[in-house]
């Protein structure tokens, strides 16, 4: 069997708990830097990178949800909530939040 080493960028966001999240098909979202990094942890692959937060992404979590597994959730440092397909690599939302 032919493998491949794949290495995971490194990320200002070691400080956060919650940067990583893999949902029921083991599809593994990473946040690093701007950028949430998706994996497929049975293929041992990369899949695709979401882009459009404009600063750190704090937090990434698929939907609970077996029929909805393909949602996933990310908010960022540029107080935005985004909502995303990973299927198809969209967002579906963008929720906007100031903090007083």
């Amino acid at each position: 069997m032919d493998t491949q080493l794949t290495m995971i960028g490194s990320s200002p966001n070691w400080y956060c708990s919650n940067v990583i999240d893999v949902n029921i098909n083991g599809i593994i979202a990473y946040g690093g830097k701007n950028q949430v990094y998706l994996f497929d942890s049975i293929k041992t692959k990369y899949i695709g990178i979401l882009e459009g937060h404009e600063d750190v992404v704090l937090s990434v979590h698929f939907h609970p949800n077996r029929k909805l597994n393909n949602i996933l959730a990310t908010s960022g440092a540029d107080n935005t909530v985004r909502i995303w397909d990973i299927e198809s690599k969209m967002v579906k939302k963008i929720i906007f939040f100031h903090l007083k």
